[in-house]
C-alpha cells in the first residue's frame, strides 16, 4: 500500500473522481476507503515501505496503518447513538493486532478509566481496587463494578481524545462496494464481491435469519448454563480465585465463502469464464456493475448508507461501453443514499462532476499528496483542470472528443461566462461537458465552430456580441455554407455583452469596486447616459477611469467584478440565461 501523506479533505460525492498520474495513489485511496468501512486486515506488505537491501538489512515497516474518515450523521442516528451530528472515526491495525474502531470523543485523562464497557470483569475489578472503589451489588457481576467506576470517571478531568468506537456507531457506518478493473477483467472477482454484498443485506432481514437467530440464542442460553457449571466447578476445586466467568458466543451464519462462474460456450460446453475472451470478459464486469444498481435501494433512515468504490472502471472498454459506463455512474448516483468514488484518468468521466469533487493525487519525496479545487472561480477551476491534464499527459486535442463545444469572442467573455453559466443552470461548464473555447475575436470564434465542424463536431454553440452581425462573415448565407445552422449562433446586447446588464447594476458595482475620487456616488444616470456611445463598454472604461483611481487597468475587469456580484439567476440577464439553458440541455444529448 503505497503511503497517503496529504489526503485528509478528500470529499465522497455523487460521484467523487480522484484522478492523476500512474502510482499516485489513487487505487490507494479506495483501499484505504475500503479498509475505513470494513474491508480486509493491510498485510504485511501493505505495512512495508522500503524491502531489505543488498546488504540484507531489515525491511522498513509503518506498525500501524490508520485511517480516518468524517461522517455526518442524521438526526435518525445521532438521536439513537447520543453523538454529535459530525463525528471523525478511525479504524488501526497494527502488524500483530486485530482491526479495532476508534472515535474522537471527550474522554477522562485518566485512560484508565476509558472504555469501561469493553473492559473484562478481572480488569474492572482491578482498577476498581486500585482507586479503592467498592462494588455495587455481587462481586463476580460486571454491573456491580461498571457502575461505581463509570460515576468516578465522569468527576475526572477530561480532554479530547480516541476511544473505542461503540459497536452500534460500527454498525451503521456506510457499507462500501469496491469494484477494480486495474488488472485483466476478473468477472468471477466482481461477481463474488456484488454477491457478497447482497448476502450481508440478506443476513440483516430477519424473516430469513429470524429462526437461525432463535437457534442460536438457545444454543446460547443452555451454553452458557454450562459455562456457569464449568465456572462453579472450577471456583470449588480452586479456593484462591474468588470467581471465574466465561461468556460464550455462538453463530451459525457463516461468511460467504467463493463462487464459481461458468461459461457456455456454442454448442452448450460450460468452460470456466477465466478461459473466456478478454473481450467478454470486460462486458460482464459492466453488467455485474449494472446488476449492483439493485442492491442499493436505501427505503430509509434504518437503513445503512452505500459508497461504490470504482478503480479506473473504464479501462479495457470501448467508447461505447464508456458511455454506458458514464450513464449507469449517473444512475447509481441518483440512488437516495448512495456516494461514489472513482479511480481514473478517463476525460469522459472528469469532465461530468463538479471540478470541486476532482481530487488530484501525485507523488512528493515518495509521498501521495492531494490537490483539490477549493475556491469555485472560473480561474481556479481552469488552474486545477490544466494541472490535472498536465499529470495525465493530455494535449489540446482532447477538445475533439468533448461532446458540446462553447465559443466566445475573447478574455471578457471567457472570464464571465463560466459563472454566468453556473448562476443560469445550477453546474459548472465542466460538470455540464462543455468545453469553453476563446476565439481571439469575433472572426476567431467564428473559426472555432468551423473548424470543430469540419472535424464533425455537431453540438457547437457561438454566443457573440451583436455587432459582429454587421460584418459579412456572419451573413446567414456565409453561415450555412460553414455547416453553422441559426440555432447554434447567438448575438448578444444591443451591440456587445456589456449591454444586456442594467445601469443600477453597474453603478452598484462601480459604488462597491471603484468609488468616485470626487466623494459622489455612482448612480444609473451616469451609465445610461453612456449607452449612446459607439462601444458601450469602452465608454465604461473611459468614464470610470477619468473618475476614480481605483479603475482596473483592463477593459475586461469592468464586466467581471459585475459578473461576480450576481447572487440570484433572476439578476443575470434573461436572454443569456435562456442560451445556456439550451446548452446545458444539449450537453446531456
Amino acid at each position: 500500500m503505497r503511503s497517503l501523506a496529504d489526503v485528509s479533505d478528500i470529499p465522497i460525492r455523487k460521484p467523487t473522481i480522484i484522478t492523476g498520474a500512474n502510482d499516485g495513489g489513487k487505487s490507494t485511496g479506495l483501499y484505504a476507503l475500503a479498509f475505513l468501512l470494513g474491508g480486509s486486515k493491510p498485510t504485511l506488505d501493505d505495512h512495508t515501505m522500503v524491502g531489505p537491501n543488498e546488504e540484507g538489512a531489515d525491511p522498513l515497516r509503518h506498525e500501524r496503518i490508520e485511517v480516518t474518515g468524517k461522517f455526518i450523521l442524521d438526526a435518525h442516528d445521532a438521536g439513537n447513538l447520543n453523538l454529535d451530528e459530525v463525528v471523525l472515526v478511525r479504524r488501526v491495525a497494527e502488524i500483530d493486532g486485530e482491526a479495532r474502531y476508534e472515535l474522537r470523543q471527550v474522554a477522562p485523562s485518566d485512560e484508565r478509566f476509558r472504555d469501561l464497557d469493553g473492559r473484562k470483569l478481572v480488569e474492572l475489578k482491578d482498577l476498581a481496587e486500585a482507586e479503592g472503589i467498592t462494588p455495587r451489588g455481587a462481586r463476580n457481576t460486571k454491573a456491580a463494578w461498571l457502575e461505581p467506576l463509570t460515576e468516578h470517571a465522569a468527576t475526572l478531568p477530561h480532554e479530547e481524545a480516541w476511544v473505542a468506537a461503540p459497536t452500534q456507531l460500527v454498525a451503521r457506518l456506510p457499507r462500501v462496494m469496491l469494484f477494480s478493473s486495474t488488472d485483466e477483467p476478473d468477472p468471477e472477482r466482481q461477481i463474488h464481491s456484488a454477491l457478497k454484498t447482497a448476502f450481508k443485506d440478506l443476513l440483516d432481514d430477519p424473516q430469513l435469519v429470524g429462526p437461525v437467530r432463535q437457534v442460536e440464542s438457545a444454543v446460547q442460553r443452555q451454553l452458557a448454563e454450562k459455562a456457569k457449571e464449568l465456572c462453579d466447578h472450577v471456583t470449588d476445586r480452586c479456593p484462591e480465585l474468588e470467581s471465574i466467568a466465561v461468556a460464550p458466543e455462538v453463530t451459525f451464519t457463516e461468511g460467504f465463502r467463493n463462487v464459481e462462474v461458468l461459461a457456455a460456450r456454442e454448442g452448450g460446453v460450460e468452460i470456466p469464464l477465466n478461459r473466456s475472451g478478454a473481450g467478454r470478459r470486460r462486458r460482464i464486469n459492466l453488467a455485474i456493475w449494472e446488476w449492483t444498481g439493485n442492491l442499493l435501494d436505501v427505503a430509509g433512515p434504518e437503513d445503512r448508507a452505500v459508497i461504490i468504490a470504482y478503480d479506473e472502471p473504464d479501462t479495457h472498454l470501448d467508447y461505447a461501453h464508456q458511455r454506458e459506463l458514464v450513464e449507469l455512474i449517473q444512475q447509481q448516483c441518483g440512488k437516495p443514499g448512495v456516494r461514489m468514488a472513482i479511480a481514473t484518468h478517463s476525460l469522459n468521466l472528469i469532465d461530468r462532476v463538479d471540478m470541486e469533487s476532482v481530487v488530484h493525487l501525485r507523488l512528493q519525496d515518495h509521498l501521495s499528496v492531494m490537490e483539490r479545487l477549493m475556491a469555485s472561480d472560473h480561474e481556479s477551476i481552469d488552474q486545477h483542470l490544466r494541472r490535472v491534464s498536465e499529470a495525465m499527459g493530455l494535449r489540446n486535442s482532447v477538445l475533439l472528443h468533448e461532446r458540446s463545444f462553447l465559443g466566445v469572442e475573447g478574455p471578457t467573455e471567457m472570464q464571465t461566462v463560466p459563472t454566468l453559466f453556473r448562476l443560469s443552470t445550477g453546474m459548472s461548464l465542466q460538470s455540464a461537458g462543455i468545453a469553453l473555447i476563446a476565439g481571439n475575436g469575433n472572426d476567431g470564434a467564428l473559426n472555432v465552430v468551423k473548424f470543430l465542424k469540419e472535424h464533425g463536431r455537431n453540438m457547437s454553440f457561438l454566443v457573440v456580441d451583436a455587432d459582429s452581425s454587421e460584418r459579412k462573415l456572419f451573413r446567414p448565407d456565409k453561415l450555412h455554407a460553414a455547416g453553422i445552422q441559426d440555432d447554434e449562433i447567438h448575438f448578444v446586447g444591443t451591440r456587445e455583452l456589456e449591454d444586456l446588464f442594467a445601469d443600477q447594476q453597474w453603478a452598484d458595482t462601480a459604488n462597491a469596486h471603484w468609488p468616485r475620487d470626487d466623494g459622489e456616488e455612482w448612480t444609473a444616470e451616469h451609465f445610461s447616459s453612456l449607452r449612446q456611445a459607439n462601444k458601450f463598454s469602452k465608454a465604461i472604461e473611459n468614464e470610470i477611469r477619468g473618475c476614480s483611481s481605483k479603475a482596473p487597468p483592463r477593459k475586461t475587469g469592468y464586466l467581471v467584478a459585475l459578473v461576480q456580484r450576481l447572487a440570484r439567476v433572476e439578476e443575470a440577464p434573461a436572454d443569456l440565461v435562456e442560451i445556456f439553458r439550451d446548452l446545458a440541455d444539449l450537453g446531456r444529448i
